[in-house]
């Protein structure tokens, strides 16, 4: 009896639900997606916000490649209205493509459109969509169809480019008929780095040997298909981590695996080219002050320069470069 009347005197820690929730949403903003999905799901049956919630939990599992659950819990938001209805549809559309749901899309939109209800600054976005998806319901629907590589150069978005590459990774037939474009794709200043890696990466897995040149960030570089390399195991990838873990190794183990995330997202973006000047030093210094940064920590830039043997010009160069990279480094 006495034990009954403790459990019933015992008092939720104060503003449980609110720190979980913003332990969650500092996650997602970190990119420490394994994290915040485990943190939300534990917020969701005490949170009252239960539409940022949702929201972030459908973000998490995008980003984990969990596309399935991810679509089902936009499902579950559109049916039960939990959330803006036109943000959820979005997001929604842009999981059924990246599963290749063309006829699903074209579905949703017409519904949606016959409604008439769309806000103003959407409805073009979704003719877009529909549009896309209408070309490459053909290309699906058709046996031995070539994917419409053109619409690479078209004045598409940079989601849509990605679909159709990835269309072109899965492509069971020879892609010949695309190289052209897609060569042309990695001469063009105007296209995103990580879509270029993801053609590059493509001509490895499918064994297609050619000669290319690749531009990225005012570089260019002529490169013999067969000879890429992978980046985590490129020598120098791993003499900067190496010097990286012996000074915040030690310290501070879980935001080092943290940033060797982040030196492995800047290397994906610059592939096939490497960090200049190739001192391994001078790029773990500064993921070692950006990683700090990005948490909140402060650090002295001395101390820094010391423990790395490098300049402050030296560690203001890299670490401004490794920011700047980190902020494409998803699309």
């Amino acid at each position: 009896m006495e034990n009954r009347e403790k459990d019933h005197n015992v008092v939720p820690f104060p503003n449980l639900k609110q720190r979980i929730l913003e332990k969650g949403m500092d996650a997602i903003k970190h990119k420490q997606f394994d994290e915040a999905l485990d943190l939300l799901q534990q917020a969701l049956p005490l949170e009252e916000q239960i539409d940022e919630v949702y929201l972030g939990i459908v973000v998490c599992l995008f980003e984990l490649g969990h596309l399935e659950e991810a679509k089902e819990k936009c499902q579950l938001m559109l049916k039960q209205d939990i959330g803006d209805y036109y943000d959820v549809l979005q997001i929604y559309l842009t999981i059924l493509i990246q599963l290749r749901k063309y006829d699903e899309v074209e579905t949703t939109i017409e519904a949606v459109l016959q409604e008439g209800k769309i806000p103003s600054q959407t409805v073009e976005n979704f003719y877009k969509l529909l549009d896309f998806s209408r070309k490459m319901t053909r290309y699906d629907d058709k046996e031995n169809a070539l994917i419409d590589v053109g619409l690479l150069v078209d004045d598409v978005s940079i989601a849509d480019q990605w679909n159709i590459i990835q269309a072109l990774r899965n492509e069971k037939q020879n892609i010949s008929y695309a190289y052209q474009t897609l060569e042309e794709f990695l001469l063009d200043d105007t296209k995103h780095p990580l879509l270029k890696t993801a053609i590059l990466e493509m001509y490895v897995e499918k064994g297609i040997v050619r000669n290319i040149k690749v531009e990225k960030f005012g570089l260019t570089m002529d490169v013999q298909t067969t000879e890429l390399h992978e980046v985590p195991s490129h020598s120098f990838t791993l003499r900067v981590l190496q010097s990286l873990d012996q000074a915040l190794g030690n310290e501070n183990p879980s935001l080092f695996e943290l940033v060797k995330d982040m030196w492995h997202r800047h290397l994906l973006v610059m592939y096939p080219f490497i960090p200049e000047p190739e001192q391994p030093n001078l790029w773990s210094a500064g993921l070692h002050k950006v990683g700090y940064d990005t948490h909140g920590i402060d650090v002295d830039l001395d101390e820094l320069t010391v423990l790395y043997g490098i300049t402050i010009n030296d560690l203001l160069f890299s670490s401004s470069r490794i920011r700047e990279i980190e902020e494409i480094s998803y699309i």
